[in-house]
């Protein structure tokens, strides 16, 4: 089990499930840290110049406590 980290994570970046709202976040708490896991399907939203955001692969089920999770 994973302890939570401080990170604000989206998994699964497309529009529908709120990629633009991540990247307006990031923008406007640039102080914070962000995850933008990539997903399997849809236009996943660009997050180039934010410093802030950390962009991962798809990142397996089986993987994302010990990968993502935790951040």
């Amino acid at each position: 089990k994973a302890k939570p980290g401080g990170a604000v994570t989206l998994i699964n970046c497309n529009p529908e499930k709120g990629g633009h709202v991540l990247r307006a976040l990031a923008q406007r708490i640039p102080e914070q840290q962000f995850v933008a896991v990539r997903g399997a399907y849809g236009e996943q939203v660009d997050y180039d110049g934010l410093d802030n955001v950390e962009v991962l692969a798809q990142v397996p089920g089986e993987e994302m406590a010990e990968r993502v999770y935790g951040r």
